[in-house]
């Protein structure tokens, strides 16, 4: 199977998640067969861009674009894994960004896969050249299912530059 994940990161409000999709439906897309085309929304649109999707009959699925490392409970503004369980079937984690601005070690990256992966939510794991060791030592530490994981390697130096890696 291969992937085509787009992460809209904090752009498009729900009204644009609207006009999109509705635009994204006039093309009559098929992708080819073994594609999956993953659209990680922001929290905000999950809920209709999943009405949408159905309703327009998109070839799409939708994934999150992060998820807290904790269980349900006192943790104002996180969203679970069990919140996603009933809005997407994929969510990014460790992606640089969240690495960077949110000082993300491969430890939470791990905690938030295993959170994933008890509500059968499919993690979709950002490696890197810098943490990519680490990362698989952290992963494998936990004794986690790893092939129900996808890997995305994500090298920060492609990311935002204009110069996409050699594939």
């Amino acid at each position: 199977m291969r992937y085509l994940v787009g992460n809209w990161k904090s752009y498009n409000t729900i009204s644009q998640t609207h006009l999109w999709l509705n635009e994204f439906a006039k093309y009559k897309i098929f992708p080819e067969r073994n594609l999956t085309t993953i659209i990680c929304a922001p929290f905000t649109n999950l809920s209709e861009a999943n009405r949408l999707i159905d309703e327009l009959n998109l070839p799409l699925e939708l994934g999150a674009q992060d998820v807290s490392s904790h269980l349900e409970g006192k943790h104002t503004g996180e969203v679970t894994a069990r919140m996603l369980g009933e809005l997407v079937r994929y969510c990014l984690v460790g992606h640089s960004e969240r690495r960077r601005a949110f000082n993300e070690g491969s430890s939470e990256v791990a905690e938030k896969t295993k959170m994933l992966l008890e509500y059968f939510i499919t993690p979709i794991v950002c490696l890197d050249t810098p943490y990519l060791d680490e990362q698989i030592k952290e992963l494998l530490n936990r004794q986690l299912p790893l092939n129900r994981c996808i890997f995305a390697y994500e090298p920060v130096t492609a990311i935002g530059t204009g110069k996409p890696i050699n594939p």
